[in-house]
């Protein structure tokens, strides 16, 4: 199914430097390159091999207020869960239905996973294969969220929640009703735990949502190409580089030196936040985008290479979200570092990206929330777009994502 929403996005850039704070930041915008007529790339700040633009926006499309999961779940509005520790969500999920737009869509039932069994020299794909194969109760690749409250909740592709018998990240742009319980699609972080006792500690069943988003190629290989065994060797990456990039004759207790190689992104995640070269980034780049309140979104680039951009219909909804964005985008830089000299960003790149991934045809189709997802996928990237209805009953944009492969 075609959209005859079209992605528009005008870019620009400008330049300038910043000796004392170790960041490069710039003022007052300049014209680079249009995709459309309402969107703009602005000012970068540069930190290291990391470089972010914001997207700001002279047509901000005001959809209403949107909780994001980790403020429902602090003022308990909302619960994530095993699918099979939900009484009656087995059923409801056969026939969840939503209407977007004035049209009913009919989600499919979610699959029956297996729980994990490890064996000497499985792959991740055969590993992946035996989740598939006899459930235990639970279902690997799908969770629960129950939205108690009285507004939607918006869950992006990439949040990590940790708990339950494994942790997993969220696979797709989600938008829950108001007092709803819903299934949508997850993939394990947390190769070999199949158990509710996490790090000695009892889960319930329930999640807590990770402080920083998935980098770009574990999400991706979630929520694109529905890759478990895909996701599990981007996750056994960045396990290897927060074990590399750890300081010489640091001491990793032994019960950590056993997650970080065999286990939980989480853990890896949360062992390299406490980097006090991470913590100036997140500073730098929070600072930015602090001074630009009218920012729907932002573009980075890693050692000179565009891996993303991602827009939101407000600037009140990126605000709720930029922080975990920050410090996703800012440990996928660091852990990409490299003593090679890279080229130095451009935002010319990023448009031409965009510009290659967008030519793509877009598929759109129903998920069981309020919300259908669009997708484009070529040899450069992915395109996914979040559409929910506006207050004609059309579908707009909520969200919209730019990922370079």
């Amino acid at each position: 199914m075609r959209s005859t929403c079209a992605a528009l996005l005008v870019l620009f850039v400008a330049s300038c430097g910043c000796e004392n704070c170790g960041s490069r930041s710039t003022n007052g915008p300049g014209a680079v390159a249009r995709l459309g007529d309402h969107h703009m790339l602005t000012a970068p700040v540069t930190v290291g091999n990391l470089t972010v633009w914001p997207v700001t926006t002279d047509r901000p499309l005001d959809l209403g207020e949107f909780l994001t999961l980790d403020e429902a779940l602090a003022k308990g509005a909302a619960e994530v869960r095993e699918v099979g520790g939900a009484p009656g969500v087995a059923q409801s999920a056969q026939s969840a239905h939503v209407d977007v737009g004035g049209v009913e869509f009919e989600e499919p039932a979610p699959r029956s996973n297996a729980a994990p069994q490890q064996e000497a020299g499985q792959t991740f794909q055969q590993e992946a294969q035996t989740l598939e194969q006899a459930a235990q109760g639970a279902v690997v690749n799908t969770l629960v969220i129950e939205n108690k409250g009285e507004l939607p909740i918006l869950v992006c592709a990439g949040t990590v929640v940790k708990g339950g018998n494994q942790d997993r990240q969220i696979g797709q742009d989600f938008v829950l009703k108001a007092n709803s319980t819903t299934p949508v699609d997850a993939f394990c972080v947390e190769q070999g735990r199949w158990t509710s006792d996490r790090l000695g500690a009892e889960t319930g069943g329930k999640f807590e949502v990770l402080d920083g988003m998935a980098t770009a190629k574990v999400r991706s290989k979630g929520q694109y190409e529905k890759d478990q065994g895909g996701v599990w060797q981007e996750v056994a990456t960045v396990k290897t580089q927060v074990q590399m990039s750890a300081p010489v004759g640091d001491p990793i207790d032994s019960q950590e030196a056993t997650i970080l190689v065999s286990s939980s992104y989480a853990v890896a995640f949360d062992a390299n936040a406490s980097s006090e070269e991470l913590k100036a980034c997140e500073e730098a780049v929070k600072k930015h985008f602090a001074a630009r309140a009218a920012a729907v979104g932002f573009a980075y680039a890693i050692n000179g290479k565009p891996v993303a951009v991602r827009t939101f219909a407000h600037p009140r909804l990126l605000a709720k979200q930029i922080n975990d964005f920050v410090r996703g985008m800012g440990t996928e830089a660091l852990l990409a570092k490299s003593d090679a000299l890279a080229k130095a960003a451009d935002a010319k790149d990023v448009v031409a990206m965009v510009e290659r991934i967008s030519a793509a045809d877009e598929q759109v189709s129903a998920t069981g929330g309020l919300n259908r997802n669009g997708l484009r996928k070529n040899d450069t990237g992915y395109n996914g777009t979040c559409y929910v209805a506006d207050g004609e009953g059309k579908l707009a944009p909520l969200t919209q994502d730019w990922t370079a492969r």
